[in-house]
């Protein structure tokens, strides 16, 4: 099952007889994002299995015309490095998030909201690396970019839970702009 961590309750909850009862010589592969991503219903009848990351190279070989940034924030991930190469204007948008206007903030909210939960995953993902690069730079502190980063990971839980989005974006926002 691609993308576990996309199911809805109901769905997921519809898989847990299965997943307590599978047929004889039957084994259910789940794919999910992290641990966190899925529900705990789900979580405590599988065996977790953490995939190591993809080196350049390989998506290199994979993704031949996928763009140096596009591999490096892939983070190993095939998936990621695809969907990020389709998307370009997830990068976009998390650096126009970081940067501060709040009509542009308000706008991006809203676009984010409307699509997939794996893209909206996705783009707190790039949003956080974005806060990162910040940090690096001097121009956000360690505190900060802990509690963002923490509230990311709570938005990054809540999204296949059906979580208001663009909600939790402006809230972020407003928490960017505080001083710690």
């Amino acid at each position: 099952i691609d993308s576990a961590h996309l199911m809805t309750r109901e769905s997921a909850n519809a898989l847990l007889k299965t997943l307590e009862e599978p047929p004889l010589n039957t084994h259910l592969i789940l794919t999910a994002l992290s641990e966190g991503s899925l529900l705990p219903t789900i979580l405590s009848r599988v065996h977790p299995v953490a995939l190591q990351p993809l080196e350049e190279k390989t998506l290199l070989e994979l993704l031949p015309e996928a763009e140096e940034e596009v591999r490096k924030l892939s983070r190993g991930s095939y998936t990621r490095a695809r969907l990020l190469k389709e998307h370009r204007d997830l990068v976009r948008s998390a650096e126009e998030f970081t940067g501060g206007d709040p009509l542009r903030i308000y706008e991006i909210a809203l676009q984010i909201d409307r699509m997939e939960p794996g893209e909206r995953i996705i783009f707190t993902e790039i949003l956080e690396d974005k806060l990162m690069a910040l940090f690096e730079a001097g121009k956000l502190g360690y505190d900060k970019l802990e509690m963002l980063s923490e509230k990311l990971s709570e938005l990054r839980e809540g999204i296949p839970r059906g979580i208001r989005t663009s909600l939790a974006l402006l809230a972020l926002s407003i928490l960017m702009e505080e001083k710690v």
